[in-house]
């Protein structure tokens, strides 16, 4: 053990297992939180139960050397018509994408807070919180709570030396050539951006959401759509 920790949730997934490995390779230890295990020191538990987050938050309290923590679990689903969604799957959704991430960070705040230690937060978004998905209505709500939630937590906890950020990947992996660099974020470009983010390099940064999305968010339309609309009324 280094003395320098980190907690990431959704350690296992293909994002999860980049960040892991990048964390580690910067002299991180990581302790993965999942549905199952990567490592020896990852902990299995679904963050969606009640019983399960306590168990993870008494961790994040406890947890040797803890300097960072960052929130990646998170669902995609459901894709619903309007008509079709249910208030059961708003809470589904609400119950993994948005409570763990306000139940960690505060339980690491509150534990750098009694220590007067910095600490850092890095939460994982989408361009959802800011552009809607077809048929995703639920999930683009969980992820702009995420930001809501990133921006008024740094406002509230910088003056502890609490830094809280978010990265916000899109097109993860493969070519889009509808994209401004005509690919999207590898899940090793998230991890770079992560590994930024919970590090003393970025200690003026918080309260900010960083894309790591090809250009996605910075573009009106895509590609394609703007070559044929050349010329006319693009």
């Amino acid at each position: 053990m280094t003395g320098r920790t980190v907690l990431l949730t959704g350690a296992t997934g293909l994002i999860g297992g980049a960040l892991a490995d990048r964390l580690r390779a910067e002299g991180w230890d990581v302790v993965g939180v999942g549905l199952e295990t990567g490592s020896p020191d990852d902990v299995v538990a679904d963050l969606a139960d009640d019983g399960d987050l306590a168990r993870v938050s008494e961790l994040v309290a406890s947890l040797p050397g803890l300097r960072a923590v960052v929130n990646n679990a998170g669902v995609t689903g459901p894709r619903r018509r309007p008509e079709d969604v249910t208030v059961a799957d708003w809470d589904a959704a609400q119950a993994i994408n948005v409570r763990p991430v306000l139940a960690l960070t505060l339980a690491a705040a509150r534990r750098w807070i009694a220590a007067g230690e910095p600490g850092a937060v890095v939460n994982v978004s989408s361009p959802g919180a800011t552009r809607a998905h077809l048929h995703r209505a639920v999930y683009d709500a969980t992820k702009g709570a995420v930001e809501a939630l990133t921006r008024a937590l740094a406002v509230d906890l910088g003056e502890h030396g609490i830094r809280v950020n978010a990265v916000v990947p899109a097109a993860v992996a493969g070519s889009h050539p509808d994209l401004p660099l005509g690919r999207g974020a590898a899940p090793a470009d998230v991890a770079a951006a992560v590994s930024f983010l919970v590090s003393d390099d970025a200690r003026s940064t918080t309260g900010h959401c960083l894309a790591v999305d090809g250009g996605l968010l910075a573009q009106a339309r895509s590609r394609g759509v703007a070559v044929q609309a050349d010329g006319g009324t693009a």
